[in-house]
């Protein structure tokens, strides 16, 4: 039998360089916008597979009310505001041990999540909105054992020298 393992200490999350913490029991769902490819089909049935070039995406991330990363959150989006809405920056959520990557270099957070109160402790839920979502699905180890993402190089944009630019998994 294969027992495998996920501690949810084992993931971070850190959104301009400040470490998030005090997570909700489900912290973080990521999805992108739209499809990254789509099926086109002809008449005569012969079909083409379409790039659709759109790799924007959300990554919400739950938190406990008590968490001192609302505070953080809450002044980005101030200064977001009163920067005139150009307080971007990237975004890094990882399972330091099962190799799950979520990355984006321009993300802003959508908005303040609703607020309540009551005799339990409530969940607060931020929407980060990111340009261009990198993800990467990881899967979990065995015990005693790490899994990393891949050391192969992925394709981010290219730049105007027709050069592709690569950032390995493991300078991330």
């Amino acid at each position: 039998m294969t027992v495998r393992y996920f501690d949810p200490k084992d993931f971070e999350i850190i959104f301009q360089g400040v470490v998030v913490g005090d997570f909700a029991q489900d912290f973080v769902e990521a999805k992108f916008t739209r499809p990254l490819y789509r099926l086109v089909r002809g008449v005569d049935g012969d079909t083409t597979r379409v790039r659709t070039g759109n790799r924007s995406g959300t990554i919400k991330v739950s938190l406990l009310q008590s968490s001192p990363s609302n505070n953080t959150f809450s002044n980005f989006v101030l200064v977001d505001e009163l920067s005139g809405f150009t307080n971007l920056g990237p975004l890094l959520c990882r399972d330091k041990v099962g190799g799950t990557l979520m990355l984006a270099t321009a993300c802003f957070i959508e908005n303040i999540p609703p607020i309540s109160f009551g005799i339990t402790a409530k969940v607060r839920t931020w929407t980060f909105v990111c340009d261009n979502l990198i993800m990467y699905l990881g899967g979990l180890p065995m015990s005693g054992e790490v899994l990393l993402a891949p050391s192969s190089p992925i394709q981010t944009e290219p730049v105007d020298t027709g050069i592709v630019v690569e950032v390995p998994f493991s300078q991330v």
